[in-house]
């Protein structure tokens, strides 16, 4: 069992850029541990490195070789088999969990022959750990689009795993990206984990920038002013709301912060309500499905706004006979007789090719439709899903729906902008390392995993 995981590592491709030192915190934080911020020695581990460091006293000439304490970096190895997306309810947000391997046996192991081999003189388990870590955070190298990282720092306990998570603005993202997650966890390369060695950290102050430049450089934004050309003022729902006021406030924090610099969240809360007022005019009311106020309503997909979608539903509902319309109308709103066929993904799969199948098929060529099983089957989900749509007992109607009204004139620096300045605290990580994941399928970490049951490591969590 000794050799299955280097034996496993070696199909692995994994992220070599692994940990780095910060020589801006190296002066206080890395000093009162007694650790010197130089590494000592490379460990190749697989197909990445381990980084090894020395204690400071290792140099003092009564130190005994027996007395001498070594420290590694911590894996931040991905377990991408464990990705599942969930519902906080404290929180009340969608969200993904993942798991990360910090340290195990067998990598302790290996750095105890390793360093036995560089210094010439036996080392024993006892003189070995992983680098004493209290707080840690998951950053991106690429601002996120449909979801957000927590913005706080995390304590770490030293276990050798740690539960991470991140939050979306709907279920049906979170829901993607842990699919994505388990099938391609390539895809998340650009996750970094900051380590803090204190939780008694030092704050410092720097001015940000609320400029033009940064409101429109958003992806949102950007999105907004090509879609609304000729007009002032747009409406945008809660989520998408909150999805550009955040992806607004990343963008002027990280045109001032560097990597290792990590903002305070409140002041990251100061931004998004200066945004806020700049930005976000008034709220109104959508209640009819005729009202001209839809024109001016982002939608990510205009096909499936919910005016354009009760019209879609109207349509396929009155080409369908009776019986089947019942059927619609069950799946559509689960009622008791009906609820299994609207439980699974497979359900839905099969009612809407029985519907798709009876409106191709009818002798009546006025009643007949032309729209995929595919297309039935989003249309039948989105609905479903965002609950946008209602039955008024004789057809459907857009439920009533709160909008933010978005004044994209000042975004367009059509009306006077001016630059805002804003103190943010900060403070800065001691060391970092990109998330490291096994790149081609089917291969397991299990011998990092030995003896840690994913059901009890969850609930601990």
């Amino acid at each position: 069992m000794q050799n299955i995981l280097a034996i496993i590592l070696v199909s692995l491709a994994v992220c070599c850029n692994c940990q780095s030192n910060n020589p801006v915190a190296s002066s206080s934080s890395w000093a009162k541990l007694r650790i010197s911020p130089d590494t000592f020695s490379f460990m190749e581990y697989g197909n990445f490195v381990v980084r090894i460091y020395e204690h400071a006293n290792n140099h003092v000439a009564a130190t005994t070789a027996s007395q001498k304490r070594y420290f590694y970096s911590p894996l931040a190895l991905l377990d991408h088999s464990s990705a599942v997306s969930s519902y906080n309810g404290l929180t009340k947000q969608p969200e993904m969990l993942f798991r990360i391997v910090m340290w195990s046996n067998k990598v302790e192991n290996e750095v105890v022959q390793h360093l036995s081999g560089i210094t010439g003189h036996p080392i024993k388990s006892y003189q070995v750990s992983v680098i004493p870590l209290e707080n840690l955070i998951l950053i991106s190298g690429s601002p996120p689009v449909d979801f957000w990282l927590n913005p706080w720092w995390t304590y770490y306990d030293g276990r050798k795993t740690r539960w991470l998570s991140l939050s979306c603005y709907e279920q049906k993202v979170c829901d993607r990206l842990a699919n994505a997650m388990r099938w391609d966890p390539t895809q998340f390369a650009h996750f970094k984990l900051l380590y803090s060695f204190s939780s008694h950290q030092t704050w410092q102050t720097k001015q940000a920038t609320i400029s033009i430049d940064s409101v429109t450089s958003g992806q949102l934004v950007s999105t907004l002013l090509k879609k609304f050309k000729k007009k002032k003022k747009i409406l945008l729902t809660a989520n998408d709301e909150m999805k550009m006021l955040k992806e607004t406030t990343k963008q002027v924090l990280r045109n001032t912060f560097s990597e290792f610099e990590v903002w305070s969240p409140y002041t990251e809360v100061e931004i998004l309500n200066i945004l806020k007022g700049l930005l976000v005019t008034s709220r109104t009311t959508i209640k009819e499905q005729s009202d001209k106020m839809w024109h001016s309503v982002f939608w990510d997909d205009d096909n499936y706004r919910p005016d354009k979608t009760a019209k879609t539903l109207n349509e396929i509902y009155n080409k369908l006979d009776k019986e089947t319309q019942k059927i619609f109308i069950d799946i559509m709103f689960q009622t008791e007789e009906h609820l299994e066929f609207s439980s699974s993904r497979a359900d839905v799969d099969g009612i809407s090719s029985i519907i798709s199948g009876k409106m191709a098929t009818n002798s009546d060529s006025s009643r007949r439709v032309d729209i995929s099983i595919e297309e039935m089957v989003k249309l039948l989900t989105d609905s479903r899903n965002r609950d946008h749509v209602q039955w008024d007992g004789a057809k459907f109607v857009p439920k009533p729906i709160q909008l933010s009204r978005i004044n994209l004139a000042k975004c367009r620096n059509f009306q006077p902008f001016q630059d805002r300045k804003v103190s943010v605290r900060y403070t800065i990580a001691d060391l970092s390392a990109s998330i490291k994941f096994v790149e081609r399928e089917g291969l397991k970490i299990t011998d990092e995993l030995k003896g840690i049951s994913l059901k009890n490591d969850l609930i601990a969590r």
